[in-house]
């Protein structure tokens, strides 16, 4: 099993900072990072910058794993 496929520990989650889980929320409902910044009202390299930042602390490789990690530990509710 890789390592990214394994979820993070509860206090991974915990190291996110409050925006941090509000660009995530985004990510996980499939948004680019262009329609989040709108979102945000932020810009799209601040977009990238936490998108990059959550990816870390979650310990995944693409956007999809950040979504899949949040939704099985609750941050996120996907449709």
């Amino acid at each position: 099993r890789p390592a990214s496929a394994v979820p993070p520990a509860a206090s991974e989650l915990d190291k996110l900072t409050p925006r941090e889980r509000d660009i995530l929320g985004h990510l996980a409902s499939g948004m680019s990072n262009k329609v989040i910044a709108r979102a945000a009202g932020i810009g799209v390299g601040t977009v990238k910058f936490h998108v990059k930042s959550i990816m870390s602390k979650l310990n995944v490789c693409t956007r999809t794993e950040a979504a899949m990690v949040a939704a099985r530990r609750g941050l996120v509710h996907l449709n």
